[in-house]
């Protein structure tokens, strides 16, 4: 690394590297003999966006971009291990030149910003550890890294989705982050998992039992997160589980009998929950965990449209309207058929378009048949043509031209009605029609 003598350290940072570089050997690792840097000593953020050099990081000559270019060079790099070396600004997207790498470990720097989606293209990657950072957002789909058995992406600010890893994995670590989502379903697939912590976030919902019972199972830690509910008490434990804390939750109900009274080898910490098994007195009455539970709001996380929540808001608020206006419907038909009455009482005349025949209703003193004479007259067919024109642009604007759309799906030849210069109305299609109808 001829650029690596002009990396300009501060003088609380001293590096010990040892670069092997050759046919066998294709490693490089570096770190610097300083305090980790935790996130209560992180510098100041300028308006700019960039953070503010400091003792603990690297001068602001520093460039992370022309770095990694360097480190890019080296096609067969294997190991790339660079920890506590005060390395600030945002990993590029080229480190996905670096197809060769297996193991790459940037923990305990200043390094900021998203992780590149570019990384998912190091396929032969089985170590990725980029804790204690300043890493923000979501986490690239990490899938596509089959080879992949550890992951630790603890002590940064990555949420609030839960990551999409790989089920090959062995070692999953995500810490004290930002996640505020729940424990996805899938991670009844990971039969090759050994250690899992998630302690220190915002993860809501119950806790999968598959969990419990993965075969490799050793070390699970839900430490300080929001999970609730109750854990079922014929939940069943890998044989390999020795560790497990599931403390500073909203848990209630009883421990299963795997966690619990039967517990001989493992190690299980529950503490402050709302649980009424183990030590009460270190428990929070029932009352907190209920109440707690139900202000937790789980966060937006549909990508690629609406999410479940907004669905759910947009569906109550769509219920409350089809009420409105079915109670509006019923109101302005009874109000219809006042006025009917009241037309009937001052001699005038209705009509009403029954297969393009129309039918005259005029009210006589003369008895007849319902009190109406009938006299029944055959629509032209201009007036016809002009009639359906007339309903399908009504259907038209009740399906495109108000929002939501209207549709339904109940337009029979009953319900369409005239007026006296033979205008098509539309009525009884589930909608409110105001008291002044203008033409469609």
């Amino acid at each position: 690394m001829e650029k690596l003598d002009q990396l300009l350290l501060p003088p609380s940072i001293t590096i010990s590297s040892d670069c092997l570089l050759g046919k066998s050997h294709n490693r490089i690792f570096s770190r610097g003999k300083q305090n980790l840097p935790s996130q209560s000593h992180i510098p100041p953020k300028p308006t700019s966006g960039n953070l503010f050099v400091s003792q603990e990081t690297l001068s602001d000559k520093f460039s992370i971009g022309s770095f990694f270019r360097v480190l890019t060079k080296l096609s067969n790099l294997k190991v790339l291990s660079l920890v506590s070396l005060g390395l600030w600004g945002q990993l590029p997207a080229t480190i996905n030149r670096l197809k060769s790498l297996e193991k790459l470990n940037i923990s305990s720097n200043f390094i900021s910003g998203e992780i590149p989606g570019s990384i998912s293209v190091l396929t032969n990657l089985t170590s990725l550890v980029l804790a204690d950072n300043l890493f923000n957002g979501s986490v690239p789909d990490m899938k596509r890294l089959q080879s992949l058995q550890e992951i630790d992406l603890s002590i940064n600010r990555l949420g609030p989705e839960f990551p999409s890893m790989s089920t090959n994995l062995a070692t999953i670590k995500l810490k004290n982050n930002s996640l505020r989502s729940g424990i996805p379903s899938q991670i009844k697939d990971f039969d090759l998992l050994q250690r899992f912590d998630v302690s220190g976030n915002k993860l809501v919902g119950p806790i999968p039992s598959p969990l419990f019972s993965l075969p490799s199972i050793q070390y699970l830690n839900l430490d300080d997160n929001q999970f609730n509910g109750a854990l079922s008490l014929n939940l069943s434990c890998s044989v390999n589980l020795t560790f497990v804390d599931i403390s500073s939750n909203f848990l209630i109900g009883k421990l299963p009998a795997c966690i619990g009274s039967n517990a001989t080898n493992r190690t299980v910490l529950s503490s402050w929950n709302c649980l009424t098994s183990g030590g009460l007195e270190y428990q929070h009455p029932y009352s907190f965990c209920q109440k707690e539970a139900l202000a937790v709001i789980p966060p937006n996380t549909n990508r690629e449209g609406q999410s479940k929540g907004k669905r759910y808001f947009d569906g109550v608020v769509g219920a409350v309207f089809a009420v409105g206006l079915l109670i509006l419907i019923i109101f302005r038909r009874e109000k219809k058929k006042k006025k009917k009455k009241k037309k009937k009482t001052k001699k005038d005349d209705s009509f009403e378009c029954d297969s393009f025949v129309l039918e005259k209703s005029s009210v006589r003193s003369e008895p007849a048949i319902d009190g109406n004479w009938i006299k029944r007259e055959y629509l032209k067919w201009p007036q016809r043509r002009r009639i359906a024109v007339g309903i399908a642009r009504g259907i038209q604007f009740l399906h495109s031209g108000i929002t939501p759309g209207m549709y339904g799906n109940d337009l029979k030849i009953e319900n369409t009605l005239l007026d006296k210069t033979l205008t098509a109305k539309i009525s009884s299609y589930n909608i409110s029609l105001p008291s002044k109808v203008g033409n469609f």
